[in-house]
């Protein structure tokens, strides 16, 4: 059974968006001139064929601005003191933050249904 804790929420958000940075080069528009006129695809890992459809950078882009929201996120939640009510209101909005950046990989094996957003 996977982790249930924020670190374990954590650790699945990154390793989500790192799989989209990795898979990023799969994905093109169907009109992208490298693949109607070389039939090729990207292969993991290799890089990126010289195309220019948007589709690889934007996956990246996406997934890069999310890590950030996911360490801003976990600094606000390792700064709570439970001296300062307005940071713990702060670290559980940060939680729930991170909860719905995890919900579209709810298919994903890893995934714990006590992860869905508004839940304990």
């Amino acid at each position: 059974m996977p982790g249930t804790g924020i670190a374990d929420l954590i650790a699945f958000v990154r390793a989500r968006l790192a799989d989209t940075e990795r898979q990023a080069d799969l994905f093109h528009e169907l009109t992208c001139t490298d693949l109607a006129v070389t039939g090729a695809q990207a292969c993991p890992g290799v890089g990126p064929l010289s195309c220019r459809c948007p589709a690889p950078a934007r996956l990246t882009d996406t997934a890069e601005a999310l890590r950030r929201s996911v360490d801003a996120c976990e600094q606000r939640i390792r700064r709570v003191s439970l001296q300062d009510p307005g940071g713990l209101l702060d670290a559980l909005g940060a939680e729930q933050v991170l909860r719905a950046l995890a919900l579209p990989f709810e298919l994903h094996p890893g995934w714990c249904p006590r992860w869905y957003p508004g839940t304990d």
